[in-house]
């Protein structure tokens, strides 16, 4: 319980620095340092907070508190001033912080140790009917393809 709490105060964290950072700068030239580390951060933790809880429905957790501070601070305040601004910058880090924790959302929700799109029901029916088990002793089984014991 404390892991998830804590894995929250850290997505809050991360979205207001990365929102505070948005339009980081060296001289003149813009750095999208906000936007990867959004994109990495949303990325790991929903995988985290399933870690840490064990349960796949609080992976969302994490990506909804990104996007509810995220949406806030990119709207106008009561002076009119917004952290996130409506520019190339702004827009990129909504997109990469939204969208990384979508991906790892429904990878992680996705259930585990499917390999087909089949239901069971009719794998099993065209299982029984083409599949042949192999003799005890390594000689094909009856029906079963393969060389023959002579020479």
């Amino acid at each position: 319980m404390l892991g998830g709490v804590l894995v929250g105060l850290v997505a809050a964290l991360l979205a207001l620095l990365e929102c505070f950072y948005v339009n980081l700068r060296i001289g003149a030239t813009p750095v999208p340092l906000a936007q990867v580390v959004a994109a990495l951060a949303n990325l790991a933790l929903p995988f985290v907070m399933y870690r840490v809880t064990g349960r796949r429905g609080l992976a969302v957790i994490p990506g909804l508190i990104w996007i509810v501070i995220a949406l806030i601070l990119a709207a106008r305040g009561p002076g009119g001033d917004v952290v996130v601004p409506g520019n190339w910058q702004g827009i990129l880090l909504l997109l990469a912080g939204a969208g990384a924790a979508v991906i790892s959302i429904v990878v992680l929700i996705q259930p585990m140790g499917r390999t087909s799109t089949a239901s069971p029901a009719v794998s099993r029916a065209g299982a029984s009917q083409t599949a042949t088990r192999p003799s005890p002793r390594g000689k094909p089984a009856k029906g079963q393809p393969g060389k023959s014991a002579k020479r």
